[in-house]
């Protein structure tokens, strides 16, 4: 049976820090002390003990969620990649059967500001972003509702390509320059790692519901109730501990899921203005422009040697695409720098980083975030 960490400290004080540190030292790969327990996954088969559950169809997922009296939400996004609001006539969707409701970003108080708009009021900057929400007693008068708010665009310039673009992001060097000097051969070459979408099973969903006495319980399907819960708060006015968040199962992520999203601060802030519950989840067409994508880099490499064969230093120049907002983009450039030596013993490293805006959708992190980047060149 293994200790708890009271017995191991009594064990230290007993034996002394010597005794303590010779059996550490006598057997490295344990890290222990006498008597604890010693457990590797190595060479050894792991339980995978949730998996019962879910292949049974037990699994409990925020779509699973739905409180008495619930209402549906419907997202109206921009279906151009960049323009100015002209006009937004919620008028016809309000008169539909079933609405409750249909707001726009001038009908929702926000306490805090945000760098990305919550629902934007004056532009749009891609295809996806957020400019009303119909909310109604069922979903199909939500999407109903949604389809009759009429937008009126008046277009400007689109970038697409982050080397076309003028708007840095996040910008960062390591390294000296010279990493390639006293090479005899240098290779160059350009790699792409296109833009690929996370595309879970399970797309973003929240299901808000107010208590009536100020405070609020959230299900969402993420990686970072935490982060949901500070958003929210936040976005509110509230105290940390009024905003409760729940994530239950989860469907898939692959870090699209690290981020936090206007949708879920806009759901919570709809359900405390009608004080009634509301869920909203994405189908698959909105999951594929609103939620985060991954990757979409480009970098110009160049490596140099000796005539031996041995490494004398690597030079990366990368640019990459924020998409429109800065999501999670930016960290992952230093990610990608920190592991471009891979396995091997490079001497010097030189990289030049850029995360350009464009108006796409939000890059973030994907299975590795920054780290397949790095290896792929």
């Amino acid at each position: 049976m293994g200790l708890h960490v009271r017995d191991h400290l009594r064990l230290g004080a007993a034996r002394g820090p010597a005794a303590s540190a010779r059996h550490l030292h006598q057997h490295p790969q344990q890290a222990t002390f006498p008597g604890m327990a010693v457990r590797t996954a190595l060479g050894g088969r792991v339980k995978r003990r949730e998996d019962p559950r879910l292949v049974k169809g037990q699994g409990r997922y925020t779509d699973d969620i739905q409180p008495e009296h619930c209402l549906h939400a419907v997202f109206v996004r921009s279906t151009m990649a960049h323009a100015r609001l002209a006009a937004v006539d919620v008028s016809a969707a309000r008169e539909i059967p079933g609405v409750e409701a249909v707001y726009v970003a001038a009908d929702l108080r926000f306490e805090s500001e945000t760098a990305r708009p919550r629902m934007c009021s004056d532009e749009v900057s891609f295809v996806g972003d957020l400019i009303a929400v119909a909310v109604a007693t069922t979903r199909e008068a939500a999407v109903d509702a949604a389809a009759a708010v009429l937008v009126d665009y008046e277009p400007m310039p689109v970038i697409v390509d982050p080397e076309k673009s003028d708007s840095v992001a996040f910008e960062f060097d390591l390294g000296d320059e010279g990493a390639l000097n006293g090479a005899d051969v240098i290779v160059r070459g350009r790699f792409v790692n296109q833009r690929l979408a996370a595309a879970p099973i399970e797309g973003n969903a929240i299901v808000a519901e107010p208590d009536g006495n100020g405070s609020i319980r959230v299900w969402v399907s993420t990686q970072v109730p935490f982060g949901v819960r500070d958003v929210v708060a936040a976005a509110l006015g509230l105290p940390e501990e009024t905003v409760r968040v729940i994530a239950g199962d989860v469907g898939g992520a692959f870090g699209a899921k690290l981020m936090t999203y206007p949708e879920q601060s806009v759901i919570a802030a709809v359900a405390m203005k009608l004080g009634r519950p509301v869920r909203w989840f994405e189908y698959r067409t909105e999951n594929m422009v609103a939620m985060s994508q991954g990757r979409a880099l480009v970098s110009d490499v160049g490596l140099g040697a000796t005539r031996e064969g041995k490494l004398v230093g690597l030079e990366v120049n990368t640019v990459a695409d924020a998409g429109a907002y800065a999501g999670l983009a930016p960290p992952q450039l230093v990610l990608t720098s920190m592991l471009l030596p891979s396995v091997y013993d490079i001497p010097n490293v030189r990289f030049v980083g850029r995360s350009m805006f464009t108006n796409t959708a939000v890059l973030s992190a994907y299975r590795g975030a920054g780290r397949p980047e790095a290896i792929a060149k």
